[in-house]
């Protein structure tokens, strides 16, 4: 079953591919100009020089095919659920950090782009010293309970979502197809048993840490590694990760092959057609595999209003979903398509019942989200849907507070036409 859904992955995508001109599958440089009609389209992927790239590994390795994955932690499969100098600012008003969002966030770059003068590598062990460094470069805040309360939260799930909820069917597939997995990650020794809180250690075979081989990203010292615990060469393995610097000249002086997440592979659905092709996993037998429990569906209807795939939630609701399913943190479909901005999935979710003054673990509404990000039509909507511009959240704001407090004046001007217009249709405001 995930073999199959692996090959239907690569079979969704290919149609589209070939509308949009023509494109050659990732590692398959030589083919790097295909023929659309008449008329020869380089791949909308390759940068400058990646044909001759791959030219050159050609003539090196000759015609491999590539036997492991490698892939980044933070930035390619996870990413925080919520904005880092937002959660510093939150946590840390109780210990007196007084700086803006904007603020914490100009002072962390700064910060983070320093030297380390305390060793080669800034993550060593637990990487405490590091951090405390960052933190209280950050926030102006040197108080040890208040890192402490920082360091812990980003040691759990609450703190991490997958940047793609298709890569947990990608790496079952690809594992039980034979490939050889691994994460590569310039992180601190909380990597593992954050996988594992996240539960998606299994899907790997092993995990390279920066903090635990004594290497970082871009050093190819830390590629060979993940590469020798896996019992492959180099050349057989390619590396997915976010940064240019660290992740694909990194892996390619350790003589890897790498794509760039955001620009050679832009989700795990086409990931999974790129190593379909490039593995020639389209052979691959499907395996049986027990349906999808009702809590994996719940999952799969958030996650599909939170990338905006309409079709998907209509089918989930269809099959019976609920509308008003919830995550770990009690987030539901429509706060994520509220936080999004995708206006089409929160008009169907409300035409269709759903819960427009649901509360998350932080008692947030869709509409409290729609106000810090901005969603002007998505405001209207959830408005004139009956949503409350009173409730308060657990730091005891409105949707209102939340805009007033960033000067966000478009976004108040919207509240207030929004309720004007909700009222004239005869609809309650709270």
């Amino acid at each position: 079953m995930a073999v199959a859904r692996l090959r239907a992955a690569g079979a969704r995508l290919r149609p589209a591919v070939a509308g949009r001109g023509g494109r050659r599958w990732l590692g398959t440089a030589a083919a790097g100009v295909v023929e659309s009609g008449a008329v020869p389209v380089i791949s909308r992927w390759e940068p400058m020089g990646a044909r001759e790239y791959y030219d050159y590994r050609r003539a090196i390795y000759g015609d491999i095919t590539h036997k492991a994955i490698l892939v980044d932690a933070a930035g390619t499969l996870l990413a925080p659920t919520e904005p880092m100098a937002q959660v510093y600012r939150t946590i840390g008003k109780k210990y007196g950090v007084k700086y803006s969002e904007d603020e914490i966030l100009m002072r962390y770059r700064w910060a983070y782009a320093q030297p380390w003068g305390r060793s080669r590598l800034r993550y060593v062990d637990d990487g405490r010293p590091f951090w405390q460094h960052i933190v209280s470069s950050s926030t102006g805040c040197s108080d040890l309970q208040y890192f402490e309360e920082l360091y812990h939260y980003y040691t759990t799930a609450k703190a991490w979502q997958l940047c793609d909820p298709d890569a947990k069917y990608v790496f079952e597939a690809l594992r039980k197809a034979g490939v050889k997995t691994a994460v590569v990650s310039n992180f601190d020794t909380r990597l593992r048993p954050l996988l594992q809180a996240l539960n998606c250690d299994h899907w790997f075979d092993a995990v390279a840490v920066s903090a635990e081989v004594a290497a970082e990203k871009p050093n190819p010292t830390i590629f060979l590694k993940a590469c020798e615990f896996l019992g492959v060469k180099p050349e057989e393995a390619v590396h997915i990760g976010d940064d240019r610097r660290n992740d694909l000249w990194g892996a390619r002086d350790a003589g890897c092959d790498a794509w760039l997440w955001g620009s050679d592979v832009y989700s795990f659905k086409e990931f999974a057609a790129a190593a379909a092709a490039a593995m020639g996993l389209e052979s691959a037998q499907p395996t049986a595999a027990a349906g999808p429990s009702a809590a994996e569906q719940a999952q799969d209807l958030i996650d599909a209003a939170r990338y905006d795939d309409l079709e998907d939630v209509v089918a989930l609701f269809s099959a019976g979903v609920s509308l008003d399913s919830t995550d770990s943190q009690g987030r539901t479909a429509l706060h994520m398509a509220s936080a999004n901005g995708h206006l089409a999935v929160v008009e169907y979710l409300i035409q269709n019942g759903a819960n427009v003054n649901a509360t998350n673990s932080e008692k947030n509404t869709p509409l409290h989200w729609a106000c810090l990000n901005e969603h002007i039509e998505v405001i209207k909507a959830l408005i004139c849907a009956g949503a409350s511009v009173s409730a308060l959240n657990s730091h005891e704001k409105t949707p209102m507070d939340e805009a007033v407090t960033k000067g966000k004046m478009e976004v108040i001007d919207a509240i207030g036409a929004a309720v004007a217009q909700a009222e004239l249709d005869g609809v309650t405001v709270s």
